[in-house]
């Protein structure tokens, strides 16, 4: 996590409350988490939902999903050298606490409309069993929106075991897909 931390800490460098990045150059995790709002925001067209972002880390995915103008983001982050670096007011409320591995949330089920995940679902983060967790807190009807690299399906048969549990999701009916891009947007 220290190595996490310390690339999460130069790429957020002159990030402020403004939103507004001072260098020309913007990290590819800033682009990526840019281009997953603007995938979100075609998903989820009422502005003033209930978002949680899942391993909100430094508050890329907030930042971005804010600028396109989304009022009621919580985040979940259990680094708090990560947390430290979220600017004020990203998060309206901020669980610190894992998600996953056997590890049952405090967030009440069905307290939100939508649930992102950028990048935070692979191994060694966020595992595939944490998908019933995810699934809980969200209400009947809402959007989860989650990216996962290529590259993170050849991890340890991650891919496969994600791939199943989502299969088995909709093969009972409980998920209904559409893709875009190359993000997984699934609607309960």
């Amino acid at each position: 996590m220290k190595n996490a931390v310390k690339w999460q800490q130069q790429h957020m460098k002159g990030c402020s409350l403004e939103f507004k990045h001072p260098y020309p150059y913007m990290s590819p995790y800033t682009v990526g988490c840019r281009a997953f709002a603007n995938i979100i925001s075609t998903f989820v067209v009422d502005k003033k939902c209930q978002i949680l972002d899942i391993a909100a880390g430094s508050g890329l995915l907030g930042i971005e999903m804010k600028k396109h103008g989304f009022e009621n983001i919580d985040g979940l982050e259990p680094v708090e050298d990560m947390i430290k670096m979220q600017p004020y007011g990203i998060y309206d409320k901020l669980y610190r606490e894992f998600i996953g591995n056997n590890n049952p949330s405090s967030i009440p089920t069905g307290s939100y409309d939508c649930v992102v995940v950028g990048a935070g679902i692979c191994s060694g983060h966020i595992e595939a069993d944490a998908l019933p967790e995810i699934f809980r807190v969200v209400k009947p009807g809402g959007v989860i929106t989650f990216n996962v690299g290529d590259y993170r399906f050849r991890e340890k048969q991650f891919g496969l075991v994600l791939e199943t549990m989502l299969q088995r999701y909709l093969e009972n009916g409980v998920l209904e897909t559409n893709k875009a891009t190359y993000n997984l947007h699934v609607q309960l």
